[in-house]
């Protein structure tokens, strides 16, 4: 797993403690609703990761004996996924500060994290990609032609998905409305970390480079680069 402290894949061990619930009811059925508490402490930080497990599982004999079966977990301690730093370089205080606040709702509301990061992302257009217009979607529009294909792509995407959102929509099969998923918020966090990565962090890396090779030019009494 990765650890949701400090990034770090390692292979996990969890110890698990059951917790039973509804036994009297599914007992005789040979099956139990139950929640279980996992537990594991990261091997790079020392950090302590701790899960909620909810499944079911097939009794023996004694209802308190079983195990696990197929549970579905949520992490509760750190109610956190990791993401990666906001680069030094990132200088905008509040672009930075919008993208850490994004990140830290992001379990607790997708929806909110969706909008701090969309504010983050028109806050970005418009320093470093000279956008003018109010709307993201037309600041997307003004912006994406001079960013690499990869960025294009998934600017272009994050647009259209927002477009689908503004609407209802529904199945044509079955009248559902039809919603976007959680996944978008954290979509849009992996895009501001490729603007970050653009914006900030490859100019400066070039800037030092050149600063680099000018000292040696001087020394050599030749012409610096402009």
């Amino acid at each position: 797993m990765i650890c949701p402290y400090c990034g770090i894949g390692f292979i996990e061990d969890f110890c698990t403690k059951e917790l039973v619930t509804n036994s009297t009811i599914r007992f005789k059925e040979k099956e139990l609703n139950h929640t279980s508490i996992a537990y594991e402490v990261c091997p790079n930080c020392q950090q302590l990761i701790i899960a909620l497990g909810i499944g079911s599982n097939t009794l023996g004999d004694n209802p308190y004996d079983f195990a696990l079966a197929n549970p579905s977990y949520t992490l509760v301690c750190p109610m956190l996924t990791y993401r990666k730093p906001v680069p030094k370089e990132v200088n905008d205080i509040h672009i930075k500060e919008d993208y850490e606040e994004a990140c830290l709702v992001l379990p607790y509301s997708p929806k909110a994290s969706a909008a701090l990061s969309r504010r983050c992302l028109q806050s970005l257009l418009k320093k470093k990609g000279k956008a003018t217009k109010f709307n993201l979607a037309d600041a997307i529009d003004e912006v994406k032609e001079s960013l690499p294909s990869a960025i294009s792509t998934s600017l272009h995407l994050l647009r259209e998905m927002g477009n689908f959102a503004a609407h209802e929509q529904k199945d044509k099969a079955t009248g559902d409305i039809i919603g976007i998923n959680d996944g978008e918020a954290e979509f849009m966090l992996d895009i501001l970390e490729l603007l970050f990565d653009y914006y900030y962090v490859q100019p400066a890396k070039a800037s030092a480079m050149k600063e680099s090779w000018n000292e040696k030019l001087r020394k050599a009494g030749r012409k610096e680069l402009e």
